[in-house]
């Protein structure tokens, strides 16, 4: 969800969220154990939505679904995690600030009204963040009505009961009685294109949106 001053807040957490649980007391020793016959994990975040997305073997599905239910359930979040992780999203946000054309994407996109920030805003953002607010956030968010689970691959009844009875069995407040409502956000028309002056750049960039009349994105 949108949060102006503390923009970041989901994005680190995000780093942190498969890291250390009070199972494996560090991010490095969770990993060891969910990567050691190859399987990988991964998370991203966007402005609406956080997502953990885990692969694996046939063979160790259960195991791998067991340890992603306990990172989503049981984060420590520890201080010394945030302040790596808060250097390493600093990183990221400077590395992705030099993609001059998804920059105008997103300058853009504030202009309509949508919730989004450049990664120059977010860079000045990202020190309004403490460890106290990705705590927080989490307690918000993660809520069992809150959340939806999608598995894909060979996935006879059996093992679906069993998926079913592991998930069903998840660690987490029932929270709200509903999912949390995304904004209703409607494009606000421009008067005049768009235009970043930068004379660093010798490449020319364009980006065009379009919308359904009805106000909704097509």
């Amino acid at each position: 969800l949108c949060h102006e001053q503390k923009w970041e807040t989901a994005h680190i957490m995000e780093h942190m969220a498969l890291g250390a649980n009070q199972q494996y007391r560090s991010s490095r020793k969770f990993n060891a154990i969910f990567e050691q016959n190859g399987a990988y994990n991964n998370a991203s975040t966007g402005p609406y939505d956080m997502n953990y997305i885990a692969e694996c073997a046939d063979f160790e599905w259960q195991r791998i679904l067991e340890l992603m239910l306990l990172a989503v359930s049981k984060p420590l979040f520890l201080e010394k995690e945030f302040k790596a992780e808060f250097g390493n999203v600093k990183e990221e946000l400077v590395q992705r600030s030099n993609n001059h054309g998804n920059q105008l994407n997103l300058k853009l996109r504030e202009l309509y009204g949508f919730c989004s920030k450049t990664y120059q805003d977010r860079l000045e953002l990202i020190h309004n963040v403490s460890i106290d607010d990705i705590r927080e956030h989490y307690r918000k968010t993660h809520f069992t009505q809150n959340m939806r689970f999608v598995i894909a691959g060979n996935i006879n009844p059996q093992k679906r009961k069993t998926m079913m009875r592991l998930i069903e069995k998840i660690e987490l407040e029932q929270g709200q009685v509903q999912r949390i409502i995304y904004p209703d956000e409607r494009p606000t028309t421009l008067n005049k294109p768009l235009y970043i002056a930068n004379k660093t750049v010798p490449n020319m960039y364009f980006y065009f949106d379009s919308f359904h009349a009805s106000g909704r994105l097509s």
